[in-house]
């Protein structure tokens, strides 16, 4: 009996031994399935993270694409302000060109004593023509100048105003001459010098190369002036520039 009843033990203790091994399994069981949860959940947001840098980048790399094109039309803008820069630093120079003559005519300038004004228009118109015979320019421009203040209405004044323009025009100054010889087409309209300035005007613009310029003058000069004494000299550069 005492066998039977210690039989019945061990079997009970190995039922119960068996039972929490099951209940062990079981919270095994348990946590292996909440990490494998865990893990799917973790893949779950890396995944989702991968989806979010996927987008991140697109977007930089459109900004970097703007960036770049941005960029580009910078470099653009900066080619055109350079060009500008260029051509005002030739306007510039062009300007100090001209203030420097006009200095240069100021500091040439002599107060007038009393025998030089009662100089006659004949004599100083002379003098400045003597002067521009001798290749002295500089000089004659200044008397040229002078004798127009002072005997603007004289029938030499209109002279005097083609001679600065051939003095400057000597110098090889041709956009100041052209401009003195302007003056003589604006000022004296009625003056046959009007016909030797827009002769000269021509002379200017081929000299600087403005070619098309010279031959738009020169073929003004032929209709508006068909019987000018010097038409044999604006025929023949007339076919000189169209045979350039």
């Amino acid at each position: 009996m005492k066998k039977i009843n210690l039989i019945i033990l061990a079997i009970m203790f190995i039922i119960l031994a068996q039972c929490s091994q099951g209940r062990k399994y079981q919270q095994l069981h348990s946590i292996v399935q909440n990490s494998l949860q865990r893990i799917d959940t973790l893949f779950a947001v890396i995944d989702s993270n991968y989806v979010k840098i996927g987008q991140v980048t697109e977007s930089h790399s459109q900004s970097i694409n703007s960036l770049e094109e941005k960029l580009a039309a910078i470099e653009i803008l900066q080619s055109k302000i350079s060009l500008l820069d260029s051509k005002i630093n030739n306007i510039n120079s062009k300007v100090s060109s001209q203030q420097e003559i006009l200095n240069n005519l100021q500091k040439e300038e002599k107060p007038i004593s009393p025998e030089q004004k009662q100089i006659s228009p004949k004599e100083l118109y002379q003098e400045a023509r003597d002067l521009y015979i001798n290749s002295e320019f500089q000089e004659s421009i200044s008397k040229f100048t002078q004798f127009i203040e002072e005997f603007p209405d004289s029938a030499l004044a209109v002279n005097s105003q083609y001679w600065i323009g051939e003095c400057y025009y000597s110098l090889e100054q041709f956009e100041t001459a052209m401009f003195q010889f302007d003056k003589v087409v604006i000022n004296y309209p009625t003056s046959e010098k009007v016909m030797d300035a827009k002769l000269k005007i021509a002379f200017c613009l081929s000299d600087m190369g403005e070619f098309e310029g010279a031959l738009t003058q020169l073929r003004e000069i032929q209709k508006q002036f068909p019987n000018y004494e010097r038409m044999n000299i604006v025929r023949d550069k007339i076919i000189q520039l169209e045979n350039r």
